[in-house]
């Protein structure tokens, strides 16, 4: 101790004494003032440099406390390197898939090629698929922890949803219904001529009120001036009484069809035979009764060979059609059919009578009617530029005619679903807005323990869509239903199209995306102070 105090005194006995004093005269002294004298360093070209003593301070002793200028390595200086090394050790903690906190010794290695840059981008795939389902789970709890708020939040989308499947369900299985009733009636590639054309405006019909009736002569002319035609048959129609013992149907439709409506029918005898040509030709009173009319003339009794009274005319039953089925709600089974002589007799010529056209092939449609146009016009003696007195029909006519007619209810489907999905959207926007000012602090939290501006917009996002599709997947669910409603209690088919489930779902998932970006743009841009100290 007392050594120790001697020499850290000795500096200060140094510095007290006279410069000019040689000081003791003993060996000892003086062996001590040799040594000193040896230890000083020898003079340096750094130590040299004016003014670097002054940098280091007043405090500063020997070489402790020096600053020194940066070195230069590759003409970089020495703080550039450490920040590079510095950005060099955070991707390796990136790669390696560790925090900051993390002290183990990280390998800092050039960027991986190949195979293992593969394998580290399969990792960060996992972590994005990760963070979506954790932020669904997020989503789902809040829907499930407010039911009430998010069924009114999301139903606009459910009545949009379920307009769409429903409406299209419906029109894709009357397009199918119908155009089978039309091609069944009509036939594919065969037309029709008729008294009457269509009819689209009021000076339209004031015109064709005087139209004359079309005549079986005039099939037969159509027949002779086209070798496009193959066959033409005269039908007409009429309502009268059918009878038989103490049983009677007050309105069926009575058929007169000439000997070609073989070719055109779409008749299938259940029982029995159809009409031959002959009996046509001949005028024999017999008759192919509907499977209705069979069932309630006749009560389960065998209808063949029987003599029923059709319009107040005895007609023999040589068979019975196949049960069809009914179209809009009216049976396509209650008819006989009777030959056209027989029906005149009972009728006259007063019901209208249409034409049945036959092309030789399915090509040759458009100039076969072409050519009937012109034998009609021949026939009737028009003169050029008179319009024409009659109407032709096709089966796609009919049929443009009907898609004309659902392209209406498509148009108000779009309305009735655009204004839905408005509603909606807006309706979760201000949901989503709501539900970021209640979960400010929760945000401020997120961001104060190191969440980005992304992970905040990816939350809220997610939250928004989620809800919003799950109105998709109701509305889908509630236009199944009603497609079996439909389909279950009326004569009208419905069958859910795949697409049209897509788009549903589809189109509320981007309503959610759209209206939630704003609410999760403010959650983003709140500062994490503020938000922690808002109550």
């Amino acid at each position: 101790m007392h050594g120790r105090d001697h020499d850290r005194n000795a500096p200060e006995r140094g510095r007290g004494a006279d410069p000019g004093d040689d000081g003791p005269r003993d060996g000892r002294g003086q062996g001590r003032q040799d040594r000193a004298r040896s230890a000083e360093p020898a003079p340096s070209a750094r130590h040299e440099r004016p003014g670097l003593r002054a940098e280091a301070g007043p405090g500063a002793q020997g070489a402790r406390g020096r600053v020194h200028r940066p070195r230069q390595q590759g003409r970089v200086r020495a703080d550039q390197d450490r920040h590079r090394r510095r950005q060099v050790f955070r991707s390796a903690l990136r790669v390696e898939g560790r925090g900051s906190g993390h002290h183990r010794a990280v390998q800092l290695r050039a960027r991986p090629h190949g195979r293992f840059r593969r394998q580290d981008r399969g990792r960060r795939d996992e972590t994005l698929v990760n963070q979506f389902l954790e932020a669904v789970g997020i989503a789902l709890s809040a829907v499930w922890a407010n039911k009430l708020r998010s069924f009114l939040t999301v139903l606009g989308n459910i009545v949009a949803v379920t307009s769409i499947i429903a409406v299209v369900s419906l029109i894709q299985g009357l397009n199918e219904y119908v155009t089978d009733a039309v091609i069944s009636g009509v036939g594919a590639d065969a037309f029709t001529i008729q008294r009457m054309p269509i009819v689209r405006t009021q000076e339209d019909e004031e015109r064709i009120r005087n139209n004359p009736q079309i005549k079986v002569t005039e099939g037969t002319a159509v027949r002779r001036y086209s070798e496009n035609i193959t066959a033409v048959a005269a039908q007409a129609n009429a309502g009268g009484q059918a009878e038989y013992k103490n049983q009677t149907i007050d309105s069926v439709q009575i058929q007169g069809v000439s000997r070609d409506y073989l070719l055109f029918s779409t008749f299938n005898a259940e029982r029995g035979r159809l009409i031959s040509p002959n009996e046509i030709e001949r005028d024999v009173p017999v008759t192919l009764i509907g499977w209705d009319v069979a069932d309630k003339l006749f009560r389960g009794e065998d209808p063949l060979d029987k003599v029923v009274k059709l319009a107040g005319l005895h007609f023999r039953v040589v068979g019975v059609s196949e049960k069809k089925g009914s179209f809009f709600g009216n049976s396509q089974d209650n008819f006989a059919v009777i030959p056209l002589g027989e029906f005149q007799k009972r009728f006259g010529q007063r019901p209208n009578l249409q034409l049945l056209v036959k092309p030789k092939t399915p090509d040759v449609t458009k100039a076969a009617m072409d050519d009937a146009t012109v034998a009609m016009r021949i026939e009737r003696r028009l003169k050029p530029g008179k319009p024409d007195n009659f109407g032709m029909f096709a089966a796609d006519t009919i049929l443009g005619i009907y898609h004309t007619a659902t392209n209406g209810i498509f148009a108000v489907l779009i309305g009735v679903v655009a204004m839905s999905l408005v509603v909606g959207g807006i309706v979760i926007m201000n949901i989503m807005l709501m539900v970021v000012s209640e979960r400010t602090r929760e945000i401020g939290l997120r961001k104060a323990l190191g969440a980005r501006r992304r992970d905040i917009v990816w939350q809220i996002l997610t939250e928004s869509v989620t809800l919003s599709t799950m109105g998709g997947f109701v509305g889908t669910f509630l236009g199944f239903v009603a497609a079996w409603i439909v389909t279950k209690f009326t004569p009208l088919p419905a069958a859910v199209q795949s697409w049209s489930v897509a788009i549903g779902i589809g189109i509320t998932a981007v309503v959610g995306l759209f209206f939630g970006l704003y609410p999760a743009m403010r959650a983003a841009a709140l500062d994490p102070i503020e938000a922690l100290r808002r109550e």
